[in-house]
């Protein structure tokens, strides 16, 4: 009966540990995806913000070329 009991003992504690290892190896997985998709997103966020500041810049260009004065309307020219 001892026996029994420590025979039972024992397969338990090798069924947790087996079950600890399984659990140890899906956290390691899921870590490494969690980290994958972070640098993706930090990397999309990156494009974002230059494809953002692109087209700024492009818009402030264009209204600065629209608000440029023709040189003939500027105040140092005569008008003849």
């Amino acid at each position: 009966m001892m026996a029994e009991n420590r025979l039972r003992f024992a397969q338990r504690l090798n069924e947790m540990g087996d079950e600890l290892n399984n659990l140890a190896r899906e956290v390691d997985k899921n870590r490494k995806q969690v980290r994958g998709l972070i640098i993706v997103l930090v990397v999309y966020d990156s494009f974002i913000h230059v494809s953002i500041f692109a087209r700024l810049k492009n818009s402030l260009q264009d209204t600065s070329e629209l608000c440029k004065i023709p040189k003939g309307l500027q105040k140092d020219s005569r008008i003849d």
